[in-house]
């Protein structure tokens, strides 16, 4: 790092690279304050597993059901705020419980037994005692061919199978159906699972959006032009001297706030094995911990930025904002709006990005 500052254009390249890496650290920071003022991770949780759980063949959405249950709405703050995060165990044993008790399948069981005008009907391939496990292998039975039912009685076949090799001579047919219905829980629970790890990288596409309309709003408001910025660095060595060696006393700590909107939630929930219980008051204090690291990083990062500002007058804040110097010819407006866009769509590659790119050409 002190070979590459020593050099004009090295220095003046990373020095903007880390103003990139610091505006990155704001917008992810700012969005992720809005994200959890209108709960977007969980809409946006909610909306893909509706979509996951649509069965057309037998119209009814299973996730819509899911998100009824009382198991999983009182985990909402309010109808338009869903909660961003259900556990697997509560997700399994749920849609094993909705789809079971669903009024389509209990009305068809109903049917079949009025039809037949007697229970043995249905019971020659479905004797559970286990009125869970009986309620949903008869909505495996019933229902319409569809990928979701398919999914359903492979869970199920997998599970009976496990428990049939698992299981003694001596077990008791209670014993046995608990087996069943912890196999059961697990295969839906490996899906789950699977399905949040391609949901986050779906959430992190959707997050890149939301930076870049954030960085280009907020570079006009504080004005972050990345061409003036560059024209700045070159002609005052002294400021980007100290943008440098801030970054240098300061890059673990910035590193790990730049991964901190990503990480917190995620190290939360590793630290703390309470996270897996569906106690709602447990649930509620770790994710308001989660907001207060939040607030207290933005604070701090933002009192860390303008100790930054006055020490090398940068021309960033609202008092170089195109509100105040509006007097601009239209070149100057051009190459003004160019350099605000340009710092948008850095800051959509997220601060991580950045550091690691500082990281590499420190190596």
């Amino acid at each position: 790092m002190d070979f590459l500052s020593s050099i004009p254009f090295l220095s003046t390249a990373i020095a903007i690279i880390i103003s990139w890496a610091l505006f990155a650290i704001l917008c992810s920071l700012a969005q992720e304050a809005v994200a959890q003022l209108i709960a977007d991770r969980g809409r946006f949780m909610r909306k893909y597993i509706l979509k996951q759980l649509q069965d057309y063949p037998n119209g009814v959405n299973w996730g819509s059901l899911l998100y009824l249950h009382g198991s999983v709405d009182l985990l909402s703050r309010a109808n338009n705020k869903p909660t961003n995060y259900i556990s697997p165990d509560l997700f399994a044993k749920t849609l094993i419980d909705v789809v079971g008790s669903s009024h389509l399948v209990q009305m068809q069981i109903q049917m079949v037994k009025e039809k037949a005008k007697k229970i043995e009907f249905i019971d020659q391939v479905n004797n559970y005692e286990h009125s869970t496990l009986y309620n949903f292998k008869a909505a495996t039975q019933l229902l319409k061919p569809s990928d979701l039912v398919a999914f359903f009685q492979q869970s199920l076949k997998d599970a009976e199978i496990r428990a049939n090799v698992s299981s003694t001579q001596d077990t008791d047919k209670q014993a046995k159906e608990a087996d069943i219905y912890n196999y059961l829980t697990g295969n839906i629970e490996l899906w789950y699972k699977d399905f949040s790890d391609r949901l986050s990288l779906w959430y992190k596409k959707h997050v890149r959006q939301k930076l870049l309309i954030i960085g280009i709003l907020l570079g006009i408001i504080i004005n972050v032009d990345s061409i003036q910025l560059f024209k700045f660095y070159n002609i005052n060595p002294e400021a980007r001297a100290a943008v440098i060696n801030y970054y240098k006393e300061n890059k673990d700590r910035l590193d790990s706030l730049a991964r901190t909107p990503d990480s917190v939630w995620r190290k939360m929930k590793a630290a703390d094995p309470r996270i897996n219980t569906n106690d709602q008051n447990i649930i509620s204090a770790l994710k308001k911990q989660f907001t207060d690291t939040l607030f207290n990083a933005t604070q701090s990062f933002i009192r860390s930025m303008d100790s930054l500002q006055k020490a090398t007058s940068t021309p960033v804040g609202t008092k170089y904002n195109l509100f105040v110097n509006y007097k601009m010819s239209l070149r100057e407006w051009w190459w003004k709006l160019i350099g605000i866009l340009i710092s948008g769509f850095a800051a959509s590659f997220g601060a991580p990005f950045w550091f690691d790119v500082l990281r590499k050409a420190v190596r």
